[in-house]
């Protein structure tokens, strides 16, 4: 490396290629993960800017974003390396399989073949990190028992040129069912490789009725900066102290919790009591607390109707709905990873804790009451 310059452009780059294929381009999804502004960013793609991206700057991006330290000074080499994974699955299985791997960008070519195993894909990657969270999505998928991967030794490597390969044809049906108890297995399958899309889809939908439910708490798992989540008054606070728990600690360890409690507009004192309990609850725990009635809230653009929601980290909002207030059991847990969508909750909730109250102050101006 010749001066300070060269070591601007690599990152410059290391930079632009993280913003293409993280953030599809997007300056402002990636300026909100980072924790800088839009402006700040622009400079860092620039090497020839007077603010390009200084040490300083560039381990706060690797740790925002999880990198390896000093991966971002990397020259980013363009050359991908070339792996095989041969898979085993039960034979019923195959055909899924080869299908839903063509939705992976990094499997080259898959065919189905005769022998020892079932499967047999070309893999181009980056690095192995990138093959690492191929091999993790294909253990999950169902009927594959095991996987050997090889990987091919580049100077003694080549390969010819190939047209594009057609698309898979229909299955055989006669290949694969023999009985009922098979076409149920057959439909049952199909039925699980939609579950599987969906889950892959956003957001995720968790109904409470589910058979596989999420536990409140390992939402938390992994956040590290903040947390900001919205609570109104009749919020049933049922299997919370998981929750509360693990919110105490990781407010212990640094990270920065803020919660906005909806109170009724009318028949606040009958409810007094259930939120001032409220109230000391979360403010037990360390976190930040501010009240709002309900007739003043800003909904977001895309919900007409106030929503309980939690923002963690930027990395997910995560929103409560009820279809029935009466029945707990009736209700809803989405969960959104889509930037912009997590960009507009985040900013609806600092729009609302802007206008919201402390605790002394909205008992003082809003009820022209004094806490006895």
């Amino acid at each position: 490396m010749n001066n300070r310059f060269d070591l601007f452009k690599i990152r410059a780059e290391r930079l632009a290629h993280i913003l293409d294929t993280q953030f599809k381009g997007s300056k402002e999804a990636l300026a909100l993960e980072v924790g800088c502004s839009v402006g700040a960013i622009t400079h860092y793609l620039n090497p020839h800017s007077a603010r390009p991206c200084v040490d300083k700057a560039a381990k706060r991006i690797e740790r925002a974003l999880n990198l390896e330290p000093r991966s971002l000074s990397e020259p980013l080499h363009g050359k991908r390396e070339t792996y095989y994974v041969a898979i085993h699955t039960n034979a019923q299985y195959t055909y899924e399989i080869v299908t839903m791997l063509k939705a992976e960008e990094c499997v080259k070519e898959c065919a189905a073949v005769l022998g020892d195993f079932d499967i047999f894909i070309k893999v181009q990657v980056e690095n192995f990190r990138f093959l690492d969270t191929l091999l993790a999505k294909l253990v999950k998928l169902p009927g594959v028992k095991r996987s050997h991967t090889y990987k091919a030794i580049e100077s003694l490597h080549w390969q010819r040129e190939q047209d594009q390969m057609m698309d898979i044809p229909p299955k055989n049906e006669r290949l694969y069912i023999h009985n009922g108890v098979a076409d149920f297995i057959y439909r049952k399958l199909n039925h699980l490789f939609d579950e599987i899309k969906i889950l892959e889809e956003d957001p995720i939908v968790i109904k409470d009725n589910d058979l596989i439910s999420i536990e409140k708490h390992k939402l938390l798992d992994g956040t590290k900066k903040l947390i900001l989540a919205t609570h109104h008054y009749h919020e049933s606070l049922s299997n919370y102290e998981d929750f509360l728990e693990k919110e105490k600690t990781l407010i212990q360890e640094g990270v920065k919790s803020r919660r906005i409690i909806v109170i009724p507009n009318n028949n606040y004192k009958i409810n007094w009591p259930s939120i001032e309990t409220r109230y000391n609850l979360f403010q037990k725990i360390g976190c930040e607390v501010r009240l709002i009635v309900d007739s003043q809230w800003i909904n977001s653009t895309k919900s007409p109707i106030f929503e309980n929601f939690i923002i963690l980290d930027s990395n997910f909002v995560c929103i409560r709905s009820e279809n029935n207030k009466d029945d707990e059991d009736n209700g809803q847990i989405s969960i959104h990873r889509n930037v912009e969508i997590i960009k507009m909750y985040i900013d609806t909730f600092n729009s609302n804790w802007k206008k919201s109250h402390s605790y002394e102050h909205f008992l003082e101006k809003i009820y022209h009451l004094s806490r006895k």
